[in-house]
């Protein structure tokens, strides 16, 4: 049976160490995805002049804010 990306790097030390997922959360992390009731909330921010490939510039996503900055900008 294949199984979704995020199944297969919960089941796999070697995935969530290669996505550098800190080892002391991996049981949390683990918890979450198989309850089906994973929340991750992020803020992207990007630059792009059109012609060049998108370019990253922040991931806000380590503040109890960034769902409410999210939402009230879209």
């Amino acid at each position: 049976m294949l199984t979704s990306g995020g199944e297969s790097i919960v089941a796999s030390d070697a995935l969530m160490a290669k996505f550098r997922i800190p080892k002391h959360t991996w049981g949390f992390v683990r918890s979450a995805w198989r309850t089906r009731k994973p929340s991750l909330y992020s803020r992207l921010d990007l630059a792009y002049d059109g012609v060049n490939p998108p370019k990253l510039l922040e991931n806000n996503a380590d503040t109890p804010t960034s769902l409410y900055k999210a939402a009230f900008f879209q």
